[in-house]
Protein backbone atom coordinates (compact mmCIF):
# COMPACT_ATOMS: atom_id res chain seq x y z
CA UNK A 1 0.00 0.00 0.00
CA UNK A 2 1.29 3.50 -1.07
CA UNK A 3 1.78 6.64 1.76
CA UNK A 4 -1.03 8.37 -0.30
CA UNK A 5 -3.51 5.87 0.18
CA UNK A 6 -2.57 5.07 3.72
CA UNK A 7 -2.95 8.38 4.39
CA UNK A 8 -6.68 8.36 2.98
CA UNK A 9 -7.30 5.32 5.37
CA UNK A 10 -6.26 7.08 8.71
CA UNK A 11 -8.46 9.94 7.65
CA UNK A 12 -11.59 8.33 7.06
CA UNK A 13 -10.65 6.25 10.21
CA UNK A 14 -10.00 10.07 11.83
CA UNK A 15 -13.25 11.00 10.33
CA UNK A 16 -14.97 7.91 11.42
CA UNK A 17 -14.06 8.34 15.17
CA UNK A 18 -14.89 11.83 15.30
CA UNK A 19 -18.31 11.57 13.95
CA UNK A 20 -19.32 8.46 15.59
CA UNK A 21 -18.05 10.97 19.47
CA UNK A 22 -20.10 13.00 18.19
CA UNK A 23 -23.26 11.34 17.21
CA UNK A 24 -22.93 9.23 20.66
CA UNK A 25 -22.72 12.70 22.33
CA UNK A 26 -26.17 14.23 20.86
CA UNK A 27 -27.63 10.38 21.74
CA UNK A 28 -26.75 11.05 25.22
CA UNK A 29 -28.14 14.31 25.58
CA UNK A 30 -31.15 13.59 24.37
CA UNK A 31 -31.58 10.53 26.36
CA UNK A 32 -30.66 12.98 29.35
CA UNK A 33 -33.40 15.09 28.21
CA UNK A 34 -36.46 12.38 27.93
CA UNK A 35 -34.80 11.05 31.25
CA UNK A 36 -35.14 14.04 33.07
CA UNK A 37 -38.38 15.67 31.47
CA UNK A 38 -39.18 18.28 29.26
CA UNK A 39 -38.96 21.18 31.73
CA UNK A 40 -34.78 21.54 30.91
CA UNK A 41 -35.20 21.87 27.59
CA UNK A 42 -37.21 24.38 24.83
CA UNK A 43 -39.80 22.69 22.07
CA UNK A 44 -37.36 23.47 19.51
CA UNK A 45 -34.40 21.67 21.12
CA UNK A 46 -34.55 18.07 20.60
CA UNK A 47 -35.82 18.27 16.89
CA UNK A 48 -32.67 20.18 16.44
CA UNK A 49 -30.41 17.63 18.11
CA UNK A 50 -32.14 14.73 15.93
CA UNK A 51 -31.71 16.23 12.84
CA UNK A 52 -27.61 16.84 13.51
CA UNK A 53 -27.79 13.38 14.84
CA UNK A 54 -29.82 12.54 11.09
CA UNK A 55 -26.21 14.89 9.53
CA UNK A 56 -23.79 13.15 11.40
CA UNK A 57 -25.10 9.97 11.27
CA UNK A 58 -25.42 10.17 7.40
CA UNK A 59 -21.79 11.77 6.85
CA UNK A 60 -20.60 8.46 9.24
CA UNK A 61 -22.64 6.16 6.88
CA UNK A 62 -20.53 8.16 3.89
CA UNK A 63 -17.46 7.61 5.61
CA UNK A 64 -17.49 4.13 5.96
CA UNK A 65 -18.89 3.05 2.39
CA UNK A 66 -15.85 5.47 1.06
CA UNK A 67 -13.28 3.46 3.26
CA UNK A 68 -14.82 0.21 2.35
CA UNK A 69 -14.84 0.85 -1.66
CA UNK A 70 -10.68 2.42 -1.27
CA UNK A 71 -9.95 -0.62 0.80
CA UNK A 72 -11.65 -3.22 -1.78
CA UNK A 73 -9.21 -1.67 -4.57
CA UNK A 74 -5.90 -1.83 -2.66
Amino acid sequence: MNTKKEQRMEMYIEKITRYSSYIDCFMRIINEFTENGDDNIKPCDVPKLIELNAVLTSRLYSMIIRMKTDWEFM
